[in-house]
């Protein structure tokens, strides 16, 4: 993927943070580990650096 590529997926994947934090809260809810917004974070700031590193 080019650099426009990934950071249309950072993008996107930004917007569908919300998603993620209620999915947490009904993990938590379950009493089971909440860390669907972790590694949707982590995804997004992955997606980030792949960019940067595609420029320089």
């Amino acid at each position: 993927m080019g650099f426009l590529n990934k950071m249309i997926s950072a993008a996107i994947k930004t917007g569908t943070i919300p998603i993620a934090i209620v999915k947490d809260i009904v993990s938590t809810a379950k009493g089971e580990e909440a860390n669907a917004t972790k590694k949707h974070s982590e995804s997004v700031m992955d997606d980030v650096k792949d960019a940067l590193d595609d420029i320089t």
